[in-house]
């Protein structure tokens, strides 16, 4: 099979399954299967595939036609510049987060000091953290509430070429820092509610940690559960950044006010002009 057989055979498998942007899967799969970019595939369009690269291939699209997610299937995704490993076990990175990352070092990135100590709750493949760890200063600490979703974070922890060091522990929220105090704190807590987690598309719903998603009867119950004791490991005009969904921040700023009633927050949009990220600073 040649690179243009193969494109032929898995666009129209996909097309057929009803697969959402079946092209750029194609193009995913195969340019991961092969390590080269799309720019190659279309300059070599006879390059012929060795007997194994086919059956992998086509094991490979025959898992996505039934929707499970290209970076399941390939085992990475590049996420800010980096290639993080992920599994089932966690939650794919997606641009939003990207975004979230972005505004935190624009806004800090001078502030921060070799002693300045930055937390994340619920780091899944730890692409918040590494990703900060491996641009500022500063000392890392991350948590999970899952076992398996801290092995992914720990292993990713091995791209920093900068030799930071980030402590993980497993426990929900803050039950693993019981009397530490941060000078930041990032999150990106499950925030669907519970509702809308059947309407989610198949590559979601059947497929991505639900513990990572469902947010609850109105999506921000663990988010609340956190703001409760959030003010109590901030230090003193500490931040918090988070990331919400997309018609959530005023309930946000709300929590926000009731229990960090000595903070003021603001609300970020994503390029969509939708509320994506929230800040608050403790006064």
């Amino acid at each position: 099979m040649f690179v243009k057989d193969a494109i032929v055979w898995s666009n129209k498998a996909l097309i057929t399954s009803r697969v959402d942007s079946p092209h750029n899967s194609t193009n995913l799969l195969l340019s991961e299967l092969l390590g080269v970019d799309k720019a190659y595939l279309i300059a070599h369009p006879e390059k012929e595939l060795s007997k194994s690269e086919e059956l992998k291939f086509k094991s490979w699209v025959i898992r996505r036609t039934k929707f499970e997610p290209v970076w399941y299937i390939s085992g990475k995704i590049d996420f800010m510049g980096y290639p993080f490993s992920v599994n089932r076990e966690v939650l794919i990175p997606r641009p939003e987060t990207e975004l979230l990352i972005e505004k935190f070092i624009s806004d800090n990135a001078k502030d921060i000091l070799p002693d300045s100590r930055l937390l994340e709750i619920g780091t899944g493949s730890g692409a918040i953290i590494i990703s900060l760890a491996a641009r500022l200063k500063g000392q890392y600490f991350a948590s999970d509430i899952s076992e398996k979703s801290l092995q992914v974070a720990q292993n990713n922890a091995g791209l920093l070429e900068n030799r930071t060091k980030i402590l993980f522990k497993k426990g929900n929220l803050f039950e693993p820092w019981e009397k530490e105090k941060f000078d930041y704190i990032l999150v990106n807590l499950p925030y669907i509610p519970h509702a809308q987690m059947s309407k989610l598309p198949l590559d979601i719903f059947n497929f991505e940690p639900k513990i990572a998603l469902d947010g609850g009867e109105d999506g921000l119950e663990i988010y609340e559960n956190f703001l409760i004791k959030a003010s109590n490991h901030l230090n003193n005009k500490g931040k918090i950044y988070g990331e919400i969904g997309h018609q959530q921040g005023v309930k946000i700023v709300k929590l926000a006010n009731q229990y960090l009633p000595d903070s003021k927050t603001a609300i970020i949009k994503d390029y969509g002009e939708y509320d994506r990220i929230f800040i608050i600073q403790k006064n």
